[in-house]
This record gives C-alpha cells, structure tokens and sequence, in this order.
C-alpha cells in the first residue's frame, strides 16, 4: 500500500477535526431518553384495571391472570407479598396478550399454553428455579402453532390434546413430549376433546359428535378405552369429579342430560339418577369432597335445588328443598359453592331472606340461611366462595357499603364483613381469588387504581392493595409489535388507540414517524414485517380492500405497494421468512398446498419457485455459505435437514437422522468454518450436535454428547471465530457452555461458571464482536450477565444482580460497531432500565432513567437506526411510547456506511474511541488510482440514494494513491480527550482515473458515518 508522509500528517488533521463542536462529554450518570412520538394520546376517564382471574395454586405461589397495558393478558404469580408478585414472562413484547392456559406440575415445572408472532400458540415451560419461559418444542413450525388444549395435569405429566383427538403428554422438556395416543383409531367418528380430567382410576378425556357422547378412559399401561353412553343430544359431557378410582359426570343420553358414573375398569358407564323424567337436570358442580360430591340439579317438581352423590344410586338424593315449589332455591353460577366444616357454604335463596349465604349438613334440618346480609328480600347476592384458614371467603352486597368481602365459619355468629375496600355503596370486592400463606388474595377496587390484586390477612382483618398491575399515567400508552431495520429507517407495527394494528415507519425523528396509512388501509387484523431487501422494507398486511397481501415500502407513503396478494383469509402468516441471495423466501400456501415462495421486491419478481413437487415443503431457517438450510420434508418422513438453492432441483435432503415419520426436528443452523454446525434429534441418539459441508454424504453426527437419548439438550449456539459456542445439558456436566470445532476430539464443555449455582442455564447468546455474550439464571429472581472469547480463562461476569434483586431481560443487543452492546436490567437503585457493556465489567454501567428511582422504564424492541437507539419504554407520563437515546450519550462507537457509491468503497478497520486508533480502508476498480478523503462535521440529512457527494460542505481531509491492487490504508490515531466522545463526521472518499462512471474519471465510495466512543 502507498501511504505518504503527508498523508499521515493530514490524517492527524483528520483526528482534529473529529474534535467538532458538537463534541460531548461522556455522560456517567443515567439518562432519560427523549419522547421521540406520542402515538397514543387517548386519555381515559376512569382508573384502569388489571381485572385479575385466579387460575391454580396453593399456599405458597398462586397463579392468575390479569391485563395490563404493556403486556395484555398474561399469567401472572404471587406468593401474597408485593416483592413476590410479578409477570411470570411476556413472550411477546406489545399489548396482545400471549397467555391461553397454564398448570403447574409435581416437580414445580410450570407448562404454560401461549401464543407468541413467531411461534402461534405453542408450549413454553420453566423449569423450577428459572425466571423464564422457554419454548418446550414447536409442534407445528412456523405461526401458526399446534393449539394444546386441555391442559391437564395426571402423574408426573401435564396430558394435552391436538387436533381434537390426539393425546399428548410433556414434563416440560422437548425430549419428554410425545404423542401418547391418537384416540381416532378407537372410535367410530371423529370426535374433538375439549375437556379432560384426572384422577386416581385414569385420565377421562371427553367429546361430541353426530349425537353421540364419548367418553375416552386413559390408564398408565394400557390403551384407551371408549366408555359406552347411549346418547341421542349433541352436548359435552361435562365432569363432576373423581370419587376414589370413579369418575362422575353427566351427559346427554337417553334419559336427557343426567348424572353418571363410571367404575374406572369397564368400558360402561352407569346412570345414577334420572331427576328429570320428563327433561333435563343438567347438574352443576358445586363442591367436591372425599367421599361425596356437591351439584345442583333441576326437577319439574322441586326446581334447581342441592343434590349428593357418593356415586352410587342408592347414595344420589336431593338434600333439601331450599326454594319450596318449583321455582329454584340455587344460584347457579360458577364458584357459588365451597366445602366447609363437614358441610357446604352456597347460594341460596328462599322468600324470607332472598339470595343470600347458607350452610348445609348434608340434611333438611341441618340446611339454613347464615347470616341476612341485606335485610328483607333483597338479597345480597353473594358471589365467587373461596376457602381459606378453616372459613369461607366471597362477596356480598348490603345497603351501607356495597359489594365488599365477607367470611363465615358455617355459623350465623361467625359470618361478618371482613372490609370496605371503597366507601360508600359503590362496589369495592370483585372476586375472592385463593389462599397464599400471606392471606386470601382477592381481587378489588378502592375507586382509584382500577381492579388490582389485594391480599387479606385474617390474623389483623386488614387488606392492602398487592401490586397495582395497570398503572395509570396519562395516557395508555401504545402497542408496539415487530421491528425491521431496513438502511436509513425503520418500519415497526403498532396500537396506537384505534381497532387494531398500524405498520408505521421513523427514520428517527418526530417528523419522519408517521403510519403508512392510507397507502395500506388496513382491516387491522393481520401486519407482520417479513425481511429487508435493497429495494425496501417487506411486509405482510390484511387490508381493504385488497385482502391479505405482501407489501414493500421504501420508507414513503409513495413507495408503499403491493407486491402479491396472498389471499387464504386473514391471521395466516408467511412461514419461516428468510432474506437470502437479495431475496425473501418464504413458504406460503395459497391452496394448492404448502410451496416455497421468493420476492426481489418486484411484481414480476414475486411468487412460488416454479416446479415446485407436490407434496415437499421446504421451511428455509438459515442462510449460510451462499445456500438455505432448513426444515424439510415429502410427506413420507418427518422433519429433517434440507439445503435449497432457490430451485427445486436444488432442494435436497441432507440427511435422514431419524427415519420414519418422527423426523429429526433439526435446529440451531450455524457457520462453522466452511460448514454448517446444527442440532438434530433422533431416537438413539436424542439431540445431538451435527455438521455438514452442504452435501449428503459430508454430513455427519460430530459426537454423542449422552450415551442414553433422553438424558442430553441443546437449547442455543452461535459462531465464535472458527468455532461454535452452544449451550447443551447432560447428565454428567448439567448445562454448560460448550464448543466445538466441529470434530469429537474438538467438542467440549468450557469449565463451570463460578456462580453459587454451577447448574445455572446458560441462555440468550450473542455474538458482539470477538465475544459471546450471555446471561444465566442461578435460581430465583436475579441473573447475571457474561461475556467469554470461547475459554474459560477468558469468561467473565459483567453484571450480577445476585445480591439487588436485579433481572436481566434482553442479554445483548448491539449498539455501536466496536462491540458495544445494551441490555435490561434491574438494579437496587433503578427500576427495568437500559444497561451498556463494552464487554468489560468496568464498562458495564446504567445508561437510562425513563422513570426516576425504583420505578420500571421497561426498555423493550430496541434497535439502532443511524446515531441513535430507539426503543419502546414508559416514562410515567404518556404510558409506553417510542423514545429515542444517542449513542453519544453513553460513549457508544461507530462507524457505518451511508448513501452508495459508483466504483469506489470506503470503510473503518475499527472504531473511533478516544486514545486509540482505527484506519480507514480505500478501494478503487484500478490500481496506482489517486484519491482524497473528504469530510464535514455534522449535520448530514438522509443518504443520497445515488452515486453523489455523500457528505454536506465536504472539507478535504487527506489523499491517497491506490496499491497495484486498487487498495489504501489511511490510519487515524484518536487523542485521548473526553471532550470529544460524542463527535460525529461524515466522509467519503473520492477517486481520479480515466475512464470513470462519473464525468468520465472520477470514482466515489459510499458514505462513512463516523461517532467517537469513550
């Protein structure tokens, strides 16, 4: 390379100059980023709630559901104390809501039902200990998820059912879930599952079609059996409870809809009474207990009144006749009921007192009303019974103070009201919800915070509000979905108020944010951002009138356009998009059956592959060494890993791990030196690590991690230099951090990680520059952040929140180009806040205070665009809005390209951080070529989009001459000032020879924006 004495002064010069005037000093303490657009301005009227709903529990940890404005409705837990109350994990940011079901197995494993953008609604677990929910296996790849439904808990497993007839079971690990059993094969019709339950006998699980009721029975060690009902009515069977090895339930039959019993060993079922003759009696579930069980049922003679069944005939009556004549003495609603004290404190409702609290023995004599809460007639209506410390919890209405909590013992002088959560008459108990050591989680409204989680202590008979879950500030907020980066802007999908989604765009300011409405005039039901081409920002949007179509904007509402529709109605997504070859792949099914898809980001450009099979699908997951790998298969196998060029010829399998139908599954596709590192399953080998040179027969099994399959996990993996990093779990090393050089003798586990706990997960990997980046759950609230160079000598903690309680969320985000990164977190001294590390614990430090003190900014969907970071967060005032943070005001470095050049290149060997040095790389098309660098200061506007001066004002700052190989090195030396973190420059480089594209000799790079970092 030529490089002259002259040149190296001017490139001092150029140092000088990065000194702008613009230059700031590093900032130390936490910042507040600037509001950058407040899309939702609706105000509200009155307080919002949360409206939490108790799902399961016991003492210790209760789970429920509640709604807030940042995460819709989500599975919340709480142990009855503020600190132990929290948002069990929002899988996917934005106010959707993702939570659909949830139980808790033996071991503590939770097994939670939600829908995520990417995955639909799929199976997430967390293991006991952990913080997170992770994905337990994606059943059916790609959006639109497998549904599991039923959810329910029987031994160590928690039993679900798929495509209404299949029997599946999990304990929560991707190796211990399996279909179980498809219950087709043992019926005569299709019948689909909607509700099942254990017991001691087996696992019940029951259903409806063409007029029949079918009840399938489930044992540990043999087949289903299909229990025998004569039916005539299409109507669920709906279970009572398990008595000993006996199921209760009714059911339509020939009787009408009656109770029944099955013995738990036959495939018969025996009525137990037929208390409507001439109709239906349509039990109703109030109480189950050891040996009886508690329902409503109704007669012609009597009305809806109290029944018991010890599930016999002989042992089904009607205890008494709390209503005389046949209007109903009963309320039917559900939780209007709860054991108590050897009886059963109900709803009940006679002409004297009205609807109020009663208490039965068992017997006529032993029946009576409790307490009069609501003298005379009128009732008080009491709702939503729960037990807790030996007494029965619900609400109830009197004329002073309105709906509040009460509680009895199951005698008149123990029922009292316990509070008056708001004064006055107006409603202040909702709903009694379950028992924690702390007291009776309820649910209320004290007029001010909306419906929120209160807990009750019996001991001092005082309430407190637990967590207010919907805060409210100003406004509400709005929803924020998916983020892509596409050069200069960036287009997001957004609730800002109205029915809905938006696809909005910002290139960063308050006047480049906007929505690309009415350009697409969306139905709202369906936007989803695909992948960024040279030609623009593809996405996927149900509109009017067009319908469900692919879409690519270039940042304007002009360059907003349909590409292709896609038609199949709404809420169906694009599978498994991929930017490949200047190309979005994608598998689409447009009724003709699943096809691999491309766009170049034209019309012409856009549709299946041509002479795609029938019958293959081709999921593209990776782009790698100029080819796609992925899932694939042709209808006689299961999923296994494929390469494709694009054509489908050039579509092949490329090994068939696991043969049959089960299929491979495989995963975690990454570079490894010339070839592909990825996980398959197989049932010899469970999932094991495997490299392929991109042909069949150089595809291979590296090693077998654990001898026995159902001992070894890999749950990530990511490139570091010529080796691969990934987090795998067997039984001799718990999870570790592993690498591989894709050979056995070069796989390994890197040593434990000096944490209190060694088994701790290794989760979120990221590669930041020459480092791994990661974060471990050591058990309870706190985790800790790392970064390793892939040994273990050079693995090192960089925040540990171990002793503060903290929560790490988003392990690594990039934010400069010198290895920066950002990531969230919680500290005793800041709520959820934006935290940067340059990879070193002594640059790891807090850099934003959305919300002063303790208060949760909550940073989510960040990303970097241009100079800056931007990010969803809640600043206490406008509720969850876009802000916008400076890479300057946290030392951050960078240097990128901007706007495009014709023939020459321009780019930085390093970032600009005071007291070091980086150089600028030259290229020209010829050698021996003759160059300037030029510059300016900022502000520059937007990149050009064509080969032009790329830098406003421009100042020459250097020249150059070009190698035999049309190359330059100009080296630039940054002074150790402070006073210059925060300088921006921008530069381009401009190159003489004869015959050049622009005015017949010159050649000019690209753009370089230029930030010096601390």
């Amino acid at each position: 390379m030529t490089t002259t004495r002259s040149n190296r002064r001017r490139a001092a010069v150029l140092a000088v100059l990065l000194a702008a005037p613009t230059a700031i000093t590093t900032a130390q303490a936490p910042r507040s980023p600037t509001l950058l657009v407040d899309l939702n301005q609706t105000p509200h009227d009155v307080p919002r709630s949360s409206s939490p709903t108790d799902l399961f529990g016991d003492a210790g940890t209760r789970w429920f559901m509640a709604t807030d404005p940042g995460h819709g409705l989500e599975l919340w837990e709480t142990d009855g104390t503020p600190q132990g109350t929290r948002l069990v994990d929002d899988l996917d940011s934005g106010d959707l809501g993702s939570f659909r079901g949830a139980v808790r197995l033996p071991n503590g494993t939770l097994v939670v039902a939600a829908w995520t953008l990417a995955t639909g609604v799929e199976l997430f677990a967390r293991a006991p200990g952990a913080n997170r929910l992770r994905l337990v296996a994606d059943l059916v790849p790609g959006a639109d998820g497998s549904e599991p439904r039923a959810l329910t808990v029987w031994g160590n497993a928690c039993w679900f059912v798929l495509n209404g007839m299949e029997l599946w079971r999990t304990d929560g690990t991707a190796a211990g879930t399996r279909r179980v059993e498809d219950l087709r094969a043992i019926t005569s019709s299709w019948v689909p599952i909607e509700r099942m339950v254990a017991g001691p006998g087996g696992l019940w699980a029951g259903g409806v079609a063409s007029g029949r009721t079918l009840l399938h029975k489930a044992a540990p060690s043999t087949p289903s059996v299909e229990v025998t009902l004569p039916s005539t009515a299409l109507q669920q069977p709906r279970f009572l409870g398990t008595l000993g090895t006996r199921l209760v339930f009714s059911s339509a039959s020939a009787f009408g809809f009656e109770p029944f019993v099955h013995d738990g060993a036959t495939g018969n079922a025996a009525l137990l009474a037929d208390i409507h003759p001439t109709g239906n009696s349509e039990p109703k579930l109030l109480a189950v207990e050891a040996n009886r069980i508690w329902f409503a049922a109704l007669d012609p003679v009597h009305g809806r009144e109290l029944w018991l069944t010890d599930g016999t005939p002989a042992g089904t009556r009607r205890v008494v006749d709390v209503l005389p004549g046949t209007a109903s003495g009963l309320v039917g609603r559900e939780r209007s009921a709860v054991a108590l004290a050897g009886g059963l404190v109900f709803a009940g409702s006679n002409p004297q007192v009205g609807t109020e609290p009663f208490f039965s023995d068992g017997t006529a004599a032993g029946t009576r009303p409790l307490f009069d809460i609501a003298p005379g007639t009128a009732g008080s209506a009491p709702l939503d019974f729960e037990q807790h410390a030996g007494r029965a919890y619900f609400s109830a209405i009197d004329p002073l103070h309105g709906r509040e909590l009460w509680s009895t013992d199951g005698t008149s002088g123990g029922t009292r009201r316990e509070v008056d959560i708001q004064a006055g008459t107006a409603q202040g108990t909702h709903t009694p919800l379950g028992s924690t050591t702390a007291g009776l989680l309820f649910a209320a409204d004290d007029g001010m915070h909306g419906i929120e989680p209160w807990i009750f202590d019996p001991t001092t008979r005082t309430a407190s509000l637990l967590a207010n879950l919907a805060p409210d500030p100003i406004n509400y907020g709005f929803g924020f979905g998916e983020v892509l980066v596409h050069d200069d802007f960036a287009l997001f999908v957004a609730h800002r108020g109205v029915p809905g989604l938006q696809p909005f765009v910002t290139r960063g300011t308050l006047a480049t944010t906007f929505p690309l409405t009415p350009a697409v005039t969306a139905s709202q039901n369906l936007i989803w951002s695909l992948g960024a081409l040279p030609a623009g920002a593809v996405f996927q949007a149900e509109s009017t009138p067009l319908g469900n179509g692919l879409w690519i904007t270039d940042g304007s509402l002009q360059g907003t356009r349909m590409l292709a529709p896609l038609g199949r109605g709404s809420m169906r997504r694009a599978t498994d998009p991929l930017v490949h070859d200047g190309r979005l792949w994608f598998e689409w099914d447009d009724g003709s059956g699943p096809t691999l898809w491309r766009t170049d980001g034209t019309t012409s450009g856009t549709g299946p592959v041509s002479g795609w099979p029938s019958g293959q699908r081709f999921l593209p997951k990776a782009a790698i060494h100029g080819a796609m790998y992925g899932w694939g298969g042709n209808g006689t196998e299961g999923w296994e890993p494929w390469i494709s060029d694009g054509t489908a010829a050039g579509t092949v399998r490329l090994a068939d791990v696991a043969p049959g139908f089960a299929g491979s599954d495989p995963t975690h596709f990454t570079p490894l030196g010339r070839g592909v590192f990825f996980v398959a399953s197989s049932p010899q080998t469970g999932a094991e690590p495997w490299f392929t040179d991109g042909t069949p027969a150089g595809t291979r099994l590296i090693t077998e991690l654990v001898p026995l399959a159902a001992h070894g996990r890999i749950s990530e993996a990511t490139s570091l230099a010529d080796r691969v990093l990934f987090v795998a779990n067997t039984s001799a090393t718990g999870w570790r951090l592993w690498t591989s050089d894709g050979t056995a003798t070069g796989t390994s586990p890197l040593p434990a990680l000096p944490t209190t706990n060694p088994n701790a997960q290794p989760t979120g990997l990221a590669r930041i520059g020459d480092r791994v980046v990661f974060a471990t759950d050591p058990g309870g609230p706190a985790s800790k952040l790392w970064a390793t160079d892939g040994t273990g000598p050079g693995t090192v903690g960089l925040f540990d929140g171990s002793q503060l309680g903290a929560v790490i969320r988003s392990p690594a985000t990039p934010a400069g180009d010198g290895g920066e990164f950002v990531f969230v977190a919680r500290d005793g001294s800041h709520g959820e806040e934006l935290w940067a590390s340059d990879g070193t614990l002594a640059g790891t430090r807090v850099v934003t205070d959305s919300q002063a003190g303790p208060a949760d900014g909550e940073p989510r969907q960040i990303f970097r665009l241009g100079d800056a970071l931007l990010f969803q967060a809640e600043d206490g005032l406008t509720g969850k809005e876009l802000h916008r943070l400076p890479l300057a005001d946290f030392g951050a470095a960078l240097a990128r390209p901007i706007g495009r050049g014709c023939g020459a290149h321009i780019v930085a060997d390093g970032v600009p951080r005071i007291g070091r040095g980086f150089a600028l790389v030259l290229q020209a098309t010829t050698g021996g070529a003759a160059g300037l660098v030029v510059g300016s200061a900022p502000a520059f506007g937007a990149p050009r989009p064509t080969c032009e001066i790329n830098v406003a004002n421009p100042t020459a700052l250097g020249n150059f001459t070009t190698d035999p190989q049309g190359a330059a090195r100009l080296p630039v030396q940054v002074p150790n000032d402070p006073a210059l973190v925060g300088a921006l420059l921008y530069l381009q480089s401009v190159h003489l020879r004869t015959g050049g594209p622009l005015f017949g000799n010159l050649e000019l790079s690209e753009g370089l924006e230029v930030l010096v970092g601390d």
